[in-house]
Parts: structure tokens; C-alpha cells; sequence
């Protein structure tokens, strides 16, 4: 009897909630915001240093890019995007020594050190 009383609570629970998600006014497909176009980033935990070669984590890493851009990055399907770079160096397109203790990168035009 009360697995009975249960089940129909339960349904009419579901479909009281279907009723109100129904009512939902429809979307005008354009976004309106009062507020300034100010980019602001909330982390769970605040960046210990802005320098991405001296950073422990993710979240330093992170952080200093938004103002310093790596040669090459990774993309969300794991291929290599190039940023600052024009290629990736390798041995044959002699980016790579044959001796493997140097790397030379060659870079994109106008890009500009600061």
C-alpha cells in the first residue's frame, strides 16, 4: 500500500515538474548586458607567479596566459596549434640539430617581443 501511495507521489512530483519547466518563457536569442566588457576569471584558487617556466600548476599557467603567448598549444582534440611559431621544429626541417642539443624555432612574421 505504500509502494503504491509512493509511485504516484512520485509521478505526480515529475509531472508537476514538467508542467513548470513547460511555462518557461522562450529565449530571444540575443543577449542583453548592462555591464561593462570588463573579462573577469574566477579560479578556486588565487595564481602564485605570472611566469609560466616558474608556474607549479594549472592554475599559474593559466593566469599568465592571458598576457603571454606560448609558440604552439594544444587544442581540445590534442593537435598542435601554432601561436607565436610559423612551424615545429623537427630534424628534418632542420629545427632540430642532428646532435639533438639545439633547437631553433622560427616564428611567425611581425611578431614583436616585449
Amino acid at each position: 500500500m505504500v509502494g503504491r501511495f509512493l509511485t504516484r507521489y512520485y509521478i505526480l512530483i515529475l509531472l508537476s515538474l514538467l508542467c513548470l519547466t513547460a511555462c518557461n518563457s522562450p529565449d530571444s536569442g540575443v543577449l542583453q548586458s548592462n555591464q561593462d566588457s570588463t573579462l573577469k576569471l574566477l579560479y578556486w584558487q588565487a595564481p602564485t607567479i605570472l611566469n609560466p617556466h616558474l608556474s607549479n600548476g594549472y592554475k599559474d599557467s593559466e593566469a599568465s596566459r592571458i598576457t603571454l603567448e606560448p609558440l604552439t598549444s594544444y587544442d581540445k582534440n590534442g593537435e598542435m596549434v601554432l601561436f607565436l611559431a610559423a612551424e615545429v621544429p623537427t630534424v628534418e626541417n632542420g629545427g632540430i640539430a642532428a646532435d639533438g642539443k639545439s633547437v631553433t624555432w622560427k616564428l611567425k612574421r611581425n611578431v614583436k617581443w616585449s
